[in-house]
Formats: structure tokens, C-alpha cells, sequence
């Protein structure tokens, strides 16, 4: 007998898509076509599952997969299994009545009960990001789960109405009806539903028949129905005015502040525990297993897959920036991707083009390298060769000519995170061109993912063999891990599915994982702003809270915009100076530091320099410190504070769960637009086209240039 010392939630990072019909979405794969390799991905059903009342699944079959029925959108709800390990063995197998059996268990499906239990950490914290009350933090724990009735999971909040809750989902075990079914569970997530306070309507909100949506937060605890942007006491979310609002004009301070209606939804991210007692049911040797859950927007273009992913980002942690013998097909999917993304954005409105005569009628990046550096304001491309079918050809060329051979020439024109400053001609139209990254400015693709492309161009590998057990799965190979796609799960249950690069992104937000990446502090989730120092009160001096990060393991964490400016400024380019510091992303820029760190069974410290100067409303930018190299001089004369800083591992080593003092339930969406509608209703942005599309039936029209629904 082998005993089970280790137990997996597989897959351990699951995404659940809101949605109002009953009948959750049924399973289905992406496949690409052979013969038409940049043509929509096919979406392929396969077989799935349902649930009676006694908590038993049986199979079943459809043969298209319909996404909206007369109810509404079907949500996408996960189906989490169970895998385990033992001491001597690399191999996790599926967990089962027949091997608890093996194992000692005196144990049926009636009776699982007294050994396997599940417990539910979720939260939605959405309006705490803003107020900064901890009353406003809305939570739902459920512990000790352990029978197949459905739960029904209830977020609570101190400054909603007396007994009022909102719904965050439904969690279900599944009674396995054989000895080698897997055990199992199932969240379902909420309805994507609307929730306000209970203040007086505006005539604003009267006229958009608002006056039926359920009142749930008390307006006289909380001041969510009146929040002012300008009422936060730390940095705002970037971008920020991302709730339901409206422009108030504050006579005090003479200037409009954008100011909450009091909106919100019933989104959650958090965690899912397994608990496995030993036969003996003794809580000593207890077995936990841990999976992450978020609820998300719907996927509106499921077919398709944006050009930097959650996966790509898990992938750089894990296995580092550099790709290891990469192959032509690895970028054939890059390019892929992004000729995905490209077929669904208005690329004309993207290149800063006059759209009926107008300039500037969108929040591209054209505006944004305007607004955040004084910029000249002018096209990207030229605007002639800019139609959306025109560049769809080109990444069609880039494509051909890796299928037949070609050297990935291209990899020379992208664009690398340090050039994210670089506003020139030249600088702005490097790849990716028109899009937005995690830190604001021009898309970037991830380090290694740049890497594979400029290694499979000198080497020509084609397909690279990769190695699959025939039974059970590597439990070393977190990234196969994450790819799993349990039984009965569509494919959009998948972090492969959910754009990383947006800003701040649509199913959650991805740089919240970097927030604690070091021990001692947490910083803001978009820029390099301490918000608590964590150290002990002999080393908090001085204190480092609200100071900048500029410096951290011989990398700095900023670069200087540079390029044309607007005329009769005096100036014939932008100055490296603090009102052009532009914060560089963590995911590429920490990168290194952390894969360094997973390789190492000891704690990583790290030197790190902070500013002298403190953020305040005024003051939203560092100084920026060009080619500095003597830093600890800078230290010396007190113009910098210098801090040894511990590197945090993001996952429990040797397991693809993470670290419980990097991230917390209700964090990886608190930075998201409040209701999560908001961002569809209002939001001008175009930049996650992948996700929600911004340009569809798409057609020749007169001369070859497009036309479609905007």
C-alpha cells in the first residue's frame, strides 16, 4: 500500500463566467483547422455533465454549443477534481472511491463524508479597493462541506442593510455512482446581477429605468453612494473612474470629481479547499489541497484567444524569461493569437485615424502618450495603411512565411519592456502596435514569449516532442497542470482563456499577483507605490510607506518617455524628467527575480531603493533616475533610502498552489470596474478586443476597405 501523502485541486487556477440560465455552458474544446490555420478557431462540443438532486453526474452530448438561450448567458461553472500523490511516486492520479479503498479507507460513497470535506474562502472587494472601509469588504467562508446537497454562498458585508446578502454562486460535491470515478465538486457562479443602495435616484439614474434594481448597501453606514474619486487615501486604481458614476463638480475645491452612484456586482475570486482526514480520522495528519476560483464577465468571443494570456505570465514565473529550444509552431501560435486579437478591433479608431472627421474619439494610446507625456498628438501608422483587413494580411504574410521556412524576421521589430518609453515614430510602431499594456503603455508581449520568437528564428526547430505519461500527470509539470481541462469543463474554464495584458483586464487583474512579491511590503497593484511596510519597527526608519520603488536587484522600475512634443511647448522632445517617469510592468520586469528565487530552496534578499519624497495628489510621479549606477552614494547623501528586501515565491514549492501570504481572496478582481456592465456600457478603451470585441462583421467594402458593426 501506498499511502496518499499529497492531494491536488486540479485545475488549480479555474475561471467561472457569470451568466442567468439555469442550464450551465456544456463542454467544448478549441481546435484549429489544418487546412485553415487563421481561420476561427472551431469550437468542438464534448462530452458533458449533469447534476440530479442526489448530487450523481451522467454524461451527455450536444451537437453545437449554444451560449445564450431565452434565459440569458449560461454561466460557466468548473468542475474541480481531485488528484493525489504518493511519497515515492512523481505521478498525481485521480483520486477515487477504489484507491481510498487501497489506502486503508473504509469508505463508500454514503460514508465519504466522515474523511473529505471542503472549505470556501471568496470575497468581493471591489468597493473596499476604493473607500479603503473595512466594512465595505463583502466575504463569504463556508467550512466543513461535506455532503451532496448544493450550497447556496451568500456574500456578507458590515455596511450592507440588516440582514440583506448578495449571491456569490453555488458550490456542490459530487456523489462519485462507481469505485473509479473521480471525486469531485462544482462551483457555479452568480448571475451577474446589479446591486445599489438605497440613496435617493438621481433623474440621471430614473431615466435609465435603474429604479428596479435591488437595494442592498446602506447609504447612511457607507459612503459608497457618494465616493469621490478624490476621497481615497491611497493611489487610485489605474485606470481610475472605473465604477458607475457621474461628474460632480466640487465648489470647495473648484474641480469636477468623478462620484459613485453606489453600484455593484457579484463577482468574487478566492479559494477552494479540499480536506482529506486519514483513515483513522484523526486531524493530525490531515491532507489539504488548495485551488484558486474566479468569477468573471462572459467570454464574447470564445473562438479566439488574446495575444497575451494568463498562462504566459504563470509560464515566465515557472520556467523563467529564456525559452529553452523553442519551436516554429510556438510562434505560428504567438502570431496566431495575434492576428486573433487584430480581426477584432477597430484598428483605424486604435491608429489615432479622424473617424467622421473627428480627432480623438477614443481612448487609444494615441490620447493616452498625449495626456500622460505631453506627446505631439498624430497617427501611429500612417492612417492609409492602418484598415483593419489591410493588417490582417500582413500578420496572414508573417504567418506563410513561417509555415514555409522563413526566418521569424519580425522578432527584430518587437518591441521589448524597456522601449515601453520610447514614443518616437519609430518607437511606437514597433509589436505589438496599438494596444495597451498592464502598465499603460504600448503592449509588450512577455519576455520569454518574445525569447521564443527570436530563438525558433535563428534555430528552425519545428515540433517540439514533448512528453505526456500515458496515465496520471506530471506533478512537477505546473503549467500541464494548469492546462487541464477537467471533465465536463469548456475550455474558457482555462487561465489560457484570460487576457493578461489589458488594462486592468476583464475576468481579473492580473497584476494584483505582484503586489507582495516582496516580504516586507505590499505595493499598489499598478504602479511602484509602497502602501504598507510589513518590517519590524527597529528597521522602519525611515518608513517606507508611500515612498516609490525605483530600484530593485540591479533593475530599475522605471524608464523616461522620450519623442515629439506638442508645438510651441519649447521643447523639440520630451525631457527625461519626473513628469515623464513611466512605470514599467512587474510581470516582465520582476520576471527574473522571481523564477530566480523558485530555483532556490533558500530566502532570496534582494537590495532595493526607495524615494525620499512620498506620494500625495500632487506629487504622482517619482523622480526619475537615468543610468544612475552609484546608488548607495545616492543613499549616502540622503536623496535615496536603500532596504533589504525578501523575494516571496508565488507558489508552495513543488505544487502549483499559491503562496498563502501572496495573494487573498477578493484581491485579484478588487481592481476591476464596479458593476463589471460598467466597463461595457462606458468604458471608450479598445484594448481587449480578445476578450470583448470592438469591430465585427467585418467586410470589403468600397476600394477594400472595411466596414463592420463598431
Amino acid at each position: 500500500m501506498n499511502t496518499i501523502k499529497e492531494l491536488r485541486i486540479l485545475p488549480p487556477i479555474a475561471i467561472s463566467r457569470l451568466g442567468e440560465a439555469a442550464q450551465p455552458l456544456e463542454a467544448y474544446t478549441l481546435e484549429v483547422l489544418e487546412e485553415k490555420p487563421l481561420d476561427y478557431r472551431n469550437i468542438t462540443p464534448l462530452p458533458s455533465l449533469n447534476i440530479n438532486e442526489e448530487g450523481e453526474v451522467s454524461p451527455f452530448e450536444v451537437d453545437k454549443i449554444i451560449f445564450k438561450t431565452e434565459e440569458g448567458i449560461k454561466p460557466v461553472a468548473p468542475f474541480l477534481e481531485l488528484f493525489y500523490a504518493t511519497e515515492d511516486s512523481s505521478t498525481l492520479y485521480p483520486l477515487t472511491l477504489k484507491v481510498l479503498s487501497e489506502n486503508g479507507y473504509d469508505v463508500s460513497s454514503k460514508n465519504l463524508h466522515q474523511f473529505l470535506s471542503w472549505d470556501i474562502d471568496l470575497a468581493n472587494h471591489k468597493i473596499f479597493r476604493r473607500t479603503q472601509d473595512q466594512k465595505d469588504k463583502i466575504e463569504c467562508k463556508a467550512t466543513g462541506i461535506n455532503t451532496y446537497v448544493l450550497n447556496e454562498l451568500h456574500g456578507t458585508c458590515e455596511n450592507f442593510i440588516e440582514t440583506k446578502t448578495i449571491a456569490l454562486g453555488t458550490f456542490q460535491i459530487i456523489c462519485p455512482t462507481t469505485e473509479d470515478e473521480v471525486i469531485r465538486a462544482r462551483f457555479t457562479p452568480a448571475k451577474g446581477k446589479v446591486y445599489r443602495s438605497n440613496a435617493a435616484l438621481t433623474e440621471a439614474e430614473k431615466t435609465k429605468g435603474l429604479s428596479g434594481i435591488e437595494k442592498i448597501y446602506d447609504a447612511k453606514k457607507g459612503k459608497w453612494a457618494e465616493y469621490s474619486e478624490y476621497d481615497s487615501t491611497v493611489p487610485s486604481t489605474n485606470p481610475g473612474s472605473i465604477f458607475y458614476g457621474r461628474s460632480v463638480y466640487n465648489k470647495k475645491e473648484k474641480r469636477n470629481e468623478w462620484t459613485s452612484f453606489g453600484y455593484f456586482d457579484d463577482a468574487c475570486d478566492g479559494f477552494i479547499y479540499a480536506n482529506l482526514l486519514p483513515p483513522d480520522c484523526s486531524e493530525k495528519n490531515k491532507i489539504r489541497a488548495k485551488g484558486h476560483i474566479v468569477s468573471g464577465p462572459p467570454d464574447f468571443a470564445p473562438d479566439a484567444l488574446p495575444i497575451r494570456v494568463v498562462t504566459d505570465e504563470l509560464e515566465q514565473i515557472l520556467l523563467g524569461t529564456e525559452a529553452e529550444n523553442p519551436s516554429i509552431t510556438e510562434v505560428e501560435e504567438i502570431v496566431r493569437r495575434s492576428f486573433e486579437t487584430v480581426r477584432l478591433m477597430n484598428t483605424a479608431i486604435m491608429n489615432g485615424n479622424k473617424v467622421e472627421g473627428k480627432e480623438s474619439g477614443a481612448s487609444n494610446m494615441v490620447r493616452q502618450d498625449t495626456n500622460d507625456t505631453q506627446r505631439l498628438y498624430q497617427p501611429i501608422m500612417a492612417t492609409s495603411i492602418v484598415d483593419n483587413l489591410a493588417l490582417l494580411a500582413l500578420h496572414e504574410r508573417v504567418y506563410n512565411g513561417l509555415g514555409a521556412g522563413k526566418s521569424a524576421w519580425f522578432g527584430e521589430l518587437l518591441r521589448t519592456p524597456e522601449e515601453i518609453g520610447d514614443l518616437s515614430d519609430e518607437g511606437r510602431r514597433k509589436m505589438p502596435a496599438l494596444m495597451r499594456g498592464a502598465d499603460a503603455r504600448a503592449l509588450t508581449l512577455t519576455r520569454r514569449q518574445i525569447d521564443t520568437v527570436y530563438k525558433a528564428g535563428e534555430e528552425m526547430q519545428f515540433e517540439r516532442k514533448m512528453f505526456k505519461a500515458k496515465f496520471g500527470i506530471d506533478k512537477n509539470d505546473a503549467l500541464g497542470q494548469m492546462l487541464y481541462q477537467a471533465e465536463g469543463n469548456p475550455y474558457s474554464v482555462l487561465p489560457r482563456s484570460a487576457i493578461s495584458n489589458c488594462f486592468p483586464g476583464l475576468e481579473y487583474d492580473f497584476r494584483n499577483l505582484w503586489r507582495r512579491s516582496f516580504k516586507e511590503i505590499v505595493l499598489v497593484e499598478n504602479t511602484n507605490i509602497v502602501l504598507e511596510d510589513n518590517r519590524s519597527a527597529k528597521d522602519q526608519n525611515p518608513d517606507l510607506k508611500f515612498r516609490f520603488l525605483v530600484w530593485v536587484h540591479k533593475k530599475e522600475t522605471m524608464t523616461s518617455a522620450y519623442g515629439p512634443v506638442i508645438p510651441n511647448t519649447g521643447n523639440r522632445a520630451l525631457p527625461s524628467s519626473r513628469d515623464n517617469a513611466l512605470f514599467m510592468e512587474w510581470s516582465n520586469n520582476l520576471a527574473t527575480i522571481i523564477s530566480e528565487a523558485h530555483k532556490s530552496s533558500a530566502p532570496m534578499l534582494v537590495d532595493a531603493y526607495f524615494t525620499k519624497e512620498k506620494y500625495n495628489e500632487t506629487n504622482s510621479a517619482p523622480v526619475y533616475i537615468p543610468e544612475e549606477k552609484n546608488l548607495d552614494k545616492l543613499v549616502k547623501d540622503g536623496k535615496l533610502f536603500k532596504a533589504s528586501l525578501t523575494v516571496q515565491k508565488f507558489f508552495v514549492p513543488e505544487s502549483t498552489e499559491n503562496s498563502d501570504s501572496l495573494i487573498h481572496p477578493g484581491e485579484m478582481t478588487l481592481g476591476l470596474c464596479a458593476p463589471w456592465q460598467n466597463d461595457f456600457i462606458e468604458c471608450a478603451c479598445y484594448y481587449w478586443a480578445a476578450s470583448r470585441p470592438d469591430y465585427v462583421n467585418v467586410e470589403a467594402g468600397e476600394n477594400g476597405v472595411s466596414s463592420g458593426d463598431n
